[in-house]
């Protein structure tokens, strides 16, 4: 990004990060082509396989030791497009030094459907990372590809994401105590089912959620009240009070939810359901599912997208790293 400003090239950044070496970069601010012939030993790029599964796992076992993460699932998933890779690899002599997840999926929001990949889990070992940029410089090039990126660090990978044309889909989430929203007890009470018996009474695109998600820990909810539904799912999910070496608080958050509307009206109800159900001590929410609604707990979200397809109120934290590996 330094180089893209001090030189006022008109090579895209997606270009730059191609290079490899000094002699790669000035060839391509100097022609705008980048040399195809690579040094030997020098690190490649290539979509994950198969059979990269235990060396990838190890690998970021490596990376991210201070929490046991089901990495298998990335090669496990039923969400996956035959034609989106599951993620890429950086390999080195033989042997892979970096990886990045693409959590593919296709989706259908409002109306419209396309491939959206989830951005999880980039990790380069400390003697390749000169060579890192070539890894989301392939993973963001799919063609006819949505992106998100529901963690990506504040410091150094949202800026980079930003830089190649990423945008916020939602700047701030609302973590909700109990009896803050006393005033909706005023509502008439809604019915709510939980669990394994919301999947009889929903259809189309509801149950394919249901079934998509169904080996993941979430809690499906369905709340109805005169006449109209919100299908509601949940996770169960930690975060460190102050320090990270303070103790861990639990609370519910809402990867998806139907009919904001609805889930505003009866949003006590809801909430003290799932935190009695979880075992949790409040509800996280996204701002814009419950705009009016003030908390003076708030968080800057990071949640990043790029997409010529979709707008950014169309997103939710389903096909994601969130339910798949529980991040």
């Amino acid at each position: 990004m330094e180089v893209a400003s001090r030189t006022h090239t008109n090579v895209p950044l997606s270009r730059l990060i191609e290079a490899h070496n000094i002699s790669d970069l000035a060839s391509l601010l100097r022609t705008g082509q980048c040399p195809q012939v690579r040094a030997p030993g020098e690190p490649l790029v290539r979509p994950v396989e198969q059979g990269d599964r235990e060396e990838v796992c190890r690998l970021l076992a490596e990376g991210y030791p201070t929490r046991t993460i089901p990495w298998g699932r990335l090669f496990d998933h039923p969400w996956q497009p035959e034609a989106t890779p599951r993620g890429f690899v950086l390999t080195a002599a033989g042997e892979i030094v970096g990886f990045i997840g693409t959590i593919g999926a296709m989706r259908s929001l409002r109306g419209r459907r396309g491939v959206v990949c989830n951005l999880t889990s980039w990790f380069v070992r400390p003697a390749y990372r000169g060579s890192s940029m070539a890894l989301i410089a392939a993973a963001t090039g799919l063609e006819n590809t949505t992106y998100t990126s529901l963690s990506a660090g504040e410091q150094r990978t949202r800026p980079i994401l930003k830089a190649l044309g990423f945008s916020e889909f939602d700047r701030t989430k609302l973590l909700l105590p109990p009896l803050l929203n006393v005033s909706t007890l005023l509502a008439p009470r809604p019915s709510m089912v939980f669990g394994d018996d919301v999947r009889p009474l929903v259809t189309g695109e509801h149950r394919q959620i249901l079934d998509d998600h169904a080996g993941c820990d979430c809690l499906p909810v369905l709340l109805m009240d005169e006449g109209k539904s919100c299908l509601i799912i949940a996770q169960r999910r930690r975060r460190h009070r102050g320090n990270r070496d303070t103790k861990m608080l639990a609370y519910s958050e809402i990867l998806y939810c139907s009919s904001p509307p609805l889930l505003r009206r009866h949003l006590e109800r809801v909430k003290l359901a799932l935190m009695r159900r979880q075992r949790t001590l409040g509800l996280g929410v996204f701002q814009r599912f419950v705009p009016d609604v003030w908390s003076p707990f708030r968080r800057s979200t990071g949640t990043l997208f790029r997409s010529a397809r979709f707008v950014a109120n169309e997103f939710d934290e389903l096909y994601s790293e969130l339910p798949l590996l529980g991040l």
